[in-house]
């Protein structure tokens, strides 16, 4: 994942009107999708969550922290969680059901697959730059 995909990120999600449903609850199960869909490639990326007291997840690689904003510098501000099913156990810990969480996690999966395909269309229209919405 690089930071630059992730405008594509942002324009599914606008798209798909579901910004603000991965802001709170949501973040846990689009973290899983993100996580789930870099980390054949990028293998040494790990599931994260907030220190500050501000309940959100998200995805670590290497310096950037990854969620449905983008890409952001990781700092100190987020931990690396070990496994997918510890962020399921904050998940459940913050209110959300499983079933939420299966419905959030396909949503997410919508959201990215959305991504993928608008930069496909940027690829194969020649346009990689800032600019290019298909």
């Amino acid at each position: 994942m690089t930071p630059g995909f992730t405008r594509y990120l942002i324009d599914a999600c606008t798209r798909l009107e579901m910004g603000f449903h991965f802001e709170e609850g949501g973040c846990f199960g689009f973290a899983i999708a993100l996580h789930r869909a870099m980390k054949a490639d990028f293998p040494e990326s790990t599931l994260a969550m907030s220190k500050d007291g501000f309940t959100h997840a998200g995805v670590l690689q290497g310096e950037q922290f990854f969620d449905h904003h983008g890409a952001s510098p990781a700092k100190e501000r987020y931990t690396s969680v070990s496994t997918e099913n510890t962020l399921v156990a904050f998940a459940l810990d913050a209110g959300r059901t499983e079933d939420e969480l299966d419905a959030d996690i396909e949503m997410a999966r919508d959201v990215i697959g959305l991504a993928c395909e608008i930069f496909l269309r940027c690829v194969a229209a020649g346009h990689l730059h800032d600019n290019c919405v298909p």
